[in-house]
């Protein structure tokens, strides 16, 4: 558990059919990473062969307020391969969160203040992708999808189903 009782946890998610996934970009040698001085290892080239890697999910219930509790600490700490957050609540340009040495990729929702999710990973992915094709959902910023040389890994943040069920379709 990290400090200040953030509940941070350990996942890994992949997705087999990938055809209805937006694309963000394909990221080549000379990819928009690599301009903006990002890191442009592969995960493999990071790690010893057969190291395990670390993997970390943590739903921040709004990033602007995890960042006021010691987010960057934490963060830090647990020195994560790949990061993911749900619930960040933020509009493009809501917070200029340094973190050198990782790769950011974040989708955002329309309506302010609402879910949000994003993606911190150490070494540059082949591609980044955003949604399943659905407008209703995609416009909620609920996934994001990152390719690696030997896996994918998945940020989803899950709709509630709501009172009666209502919205127990979008959860399926």
């Amino acid at each position: 558990m990290p400090p200040n009782g953030f509940g941070a946890k350990t996942a890994s998610e992949g997705v087999q059919n990938r055809s209805n996934l937006h694309r963000d970009a394909r990221l080549g040698s000379s990819g928009p990473l690599q301009e903006a001085g990002r890191p442009s290892g592969t995960l493999r080239a990071s790690k010893q062969k057969g190291a395990a890697m670390r993997l970390i999910s943590w739903n921040v219930n709004g990033l602007r307020a995890a960042l006021k509790k010691d987010f960057r600490e934490s963060f830090d700490l647990l020195d994560a391969d790949v990061f993911a957050l749900q619930e960040t609540k933020l509009q493009p340009g809501q917070v200029d969160l340094e973190l050198p040495g990782y790769c950011q990729f974040w989708s955002y929702a329309q309506k302010k203040g609402y879910s949000g999710t994003a993606v911190f990973c150490k070494a540059r992915p082949r591609q980044v992708l955003h949604g399943l094709g659905d407008g209703y959902l995609d416009a909620e910023g609920r996934i994001v999808a990152v390719e690696f040389e030997q896996f994918w890994f998945v940020d989803v943040y899950t709709p509630n189903a709501q009172d009666q069920l209502a919205r127990i379709d979008h959860r399926m």
